[in-house]
């Protein structure tokens, strides 16, 4: 059987949420772009995750970053879960791989109609971002 580690969820202000030292990922610039406009378009639909034993975050510290760049005052969603030191660092190794291995389903995405390829210029690969919206003037 599986246990759920998940043992409550609130909110908290960003500034009190500690980074954790383990964490390995670098979030270049345009991720922190891309991150911004999906919050401030559509809001919080992920609550970041923090070991309530450690004090840490296990997943969401770029959510995190942005909110403190941008929001200061606002709480954002948080998820506590309870894992020892060790099972903490297993969590981190996890979570994000985990979702590298899914692939895009390039004909779903592209019939959703609010997203678009692009070519980044920072590393000249392709990703996906929200299309400009345009509004005629007649509206």
């Amino acid at each position: 059987m599986w246990r759920n580690r998940i043992i409550g969820s609130g909110e908290a202000q960003p500034s009190s949420l500690a980074a954790n030292p383990y964490a390995y990922r670098i979030h270049p610039p345009y991720q922190h772009e891309a991150v911004l406009a999906a919050i401030s378009e559509l809001g919080w639909l992920s609550p970041v995750v923090l070991n309530d034993r450690t004090g840490r975050l296990i997943d969401g510290h770029l959510r995190t970053i942005v909110a403190l760049g941008h929001a200061q005052s606002e709480k954002i969603p948080v998820v506590y879960v309870d894992l020892s030191a060790d099972e903490e660092r297993q969590a981190l190794n996890l979570i994000d791989p985990i979702s590298a291995l899914a692939r895009i389903d390039h004909m779903n995405i592209s019939l959703n109609g609010s997203i678009e390829r692009c070519t980044c210029p920072s590393c000249g690969s392709h990703h996906f971002k929200a299309k400009e919206e345009t509004h005629d003037q007649d509206e």
